[in-house]
């Protein structure tokens, strides 16, 4: 995802963005920069945090085969059979697969402290291609 494009196409103020992306830290905007600058990614509530400012669903921001929806504290991402809601105040996520139109709950799993949303996806990923 290339985060100043976004930000740009969404017609945010960079120091808005920063501030939102970035709450507990005392330089906001250069946290921000620094992030564009190296390369960097953005955590769960981050990108919550940047679906909610930019109006993009999380899918869309990612390009992600999936599709999803944002919730006030949770993500629903779809693929295939497969339903994946990451709940954000409890740091974990489910995986649910569909069955004769009915969701059943094949897993709940943690979701690592400081994962990226690259490195949750990837663990989203081998689940489910675990279950094929």
């Amino acid at each position: 995802m290339d985060l100043s494009k976004v930000i740009q196409d969404a017609g945010l103020r960079f120091d808005y963005v920063a501030s939102h992306l970035f709450p507990g830290n005392q330089h906001p905007y250069n946290a921000l920069n620094r992030v564009i600058a190296k390369g960097g990614k953005l955590n769960s509530s981050q990108l919550v945090a940047l679906s909610g400012l930019t109006g993009q669903s999380v899918d869309a921001l990612l390009g992600l085969p999936y599709t999803g929806t944002l919730d006030k504290s949770q993500i629903v991402l779809r693929r295939g059979d497969f339903v994946v809601t990451y709940i954000g105040g409890s740091a974990s996520w489910v995986l649910e697969k569909s069955q004769k139109g009915v969701l059943q709950t094949v897993a709940v799993y943690a979701v690592e402290k400081n994962a990226t949303v690259k490195e949750f996806l990837a663990r989203v990923d081998i689940e489910i291609s675990k279950l094929y």
